[in-house]
């Protein structure tokens, strides 16, 4: 079946909220391409949507090695380690994405919450700052 077809698929069962069947696809996905880097980032997505912090930082981390630019895996795998309290390796991925990215008023964003939980309330005004001025009407957002 070509990997085309999963995607389909995938879609679908993320259409449903079917989180497992769609991490069973993208399992596969990864199994007939080990080079699939979206796909290394979708599961990452839904394991982190699943509560699986770890598994979705392993995948992000794996579609980051095969594409060091992949702006999206830098972002989600932030939230993932705000979310597990890891702090200083979300602050370096959310400004990763600033790198790639400067115009991104939402990394910002999720920097300045990184910043503010640490008690770095000037850094986290200064990115505030930042993400508003990019964006003043920015809803914030997690994966």
């Amino acid at each position: 079946m070509p990997v085309s077809v999963y995607a389909e698929r995938i879609g679908a069962w993320q259409s449903k909220a079917e989180l497992e069947a769609a991490i069973r696809d993208y399992t596969e996905v990864i199994r007939l391409d080990p080079k699939a880097v979206t796909a290394y980032g979708s599961r990452g997505r839904a394991l982190f949507d699943k509560g699986d912090t770890v598994g979705a930082i392993k995948d992000l981390s794996d579609a980051i090695r095969l594409d060091p630019m992949f702006l999206d895996a830098y972002f989600d795998r932030g939230v993932a380690w705000a979310d597990r309290g890891n702090e200083s390796a979300a602050i370096r991925d959310y400004t990763k994405v600033i790198e790639l990215d400067p115009a991104s008023a939402i990394a910002y964003y999720n920097r300045a919450s990184v910043w503010r939980s640490k008690g770095d309330t000037d850094a986290a005004i200064k990115d505030e700052t930042e993400a508003i001025r990019l964006d003043p009407s920015l809803e914030p957002r997690r994966p």
